[in-house]
């Protein structure tokens, strides 16, 4: 075996080297190679016993946390719409999408079967995202300016209640039976 070189101290990744482990494990087809373990601690706080080799030749950069942070991260879009929690404003431009382009929502014929539509920017969440960005208040709720106008950058305020009903288009009276 040849000279140990200490890596007390030293940064491998995310492991710093804490102290030599007591144990050695041997290798190799006869069993005379010794491996030398070594006690480390992530960035995360985990601690764990790592073979020298691997944090020299990099094969060991961490515990397993930067490659579940590298999932969540490929796997996140925008954090609006996590494990069945959505937030208000995800929530307003989902039933907006529905309104103006599935025929099978009760009040498409209000909006989709009007003609109204949805800016193309905005068929992305992170598109209207951009542009309404989070409620203001928790009173307020997304609206159009125009209602024969569909959804856009340039057709949106955050309204109260009492507003949006000032804003609505006037009622068909029923004709009365004589």
């Amino acid at each position: 075996m040849g000279k140990l070189i200490d890596l007390t101290g030293r940064r491998f990744g995310r492991w710093t080297v804490l102290a030599i482990h007591p144990e050695r494990r041997r290798y190799g087809r006869d069993g005379n190679a010794v491996a030398v373990l070594w006690d480390c601690r992530c960035d995360c706080g985990e601690e764990s016993t790592v073979f020298g080799s691997n944090l020299r030749r990099g094969l060991s950069r961490s515990c397993g946390c930067a490659a579940h942070e590298a999932t969540r991260k490929r796997n996140t879009k925008h954090g609006h719409a996590v494990r069945g929690q959505h937030t208000r404003v995800y929530d307003a431009w989902q039933h907006l999408k529905q309104r103006c382009l599935n025929p099978n929502n009760k009040d498409y014929a209000s909006y989709g079967g009007r003609g109204l539509g949805v800016h193309p920017d905005w068929l992305e969440f992170l598109g209207c995202y951009a542009d309404v960005g989070d409620r203001p208040h928790d009173d307020l709720s997304l609206d159009r300016v125009d209602n024969d106008a569909g959804y856009g950058p340039t057709n949106y305020r955050w309204t109260t209640a009492i507003e949006q009903r000032r804003n609505q288009r006037p009622r068909k009276r029923k004709k009365r039976k004589a």
